[in-house]
């Protein structure tokens, strides 16, 4: 399946990110939303995405 038609592929975890509420608790590596969407694109790329 090609990154394009994939569920996790960058636009639709950006999109996801965009629809998250800024109200969640951090993650388990005590990331928030808002620290983690300051470089979102760069943290996507590391991911493979």
């Amino acid at each position: 399946m090609s990154e394009k038609n994939s569920l996790y592929n960058k636009e639709s975890l950006t999109e996801a990110h965009d629809g998250m509420s800024m109200k969640k608790a951090s993650g388990v590596d005590q990331v928030t939303k808002e620290d983690y969407g300051r470089n979102l694109d760069e943290n996507l790329d590391a991911q493979g995405h």
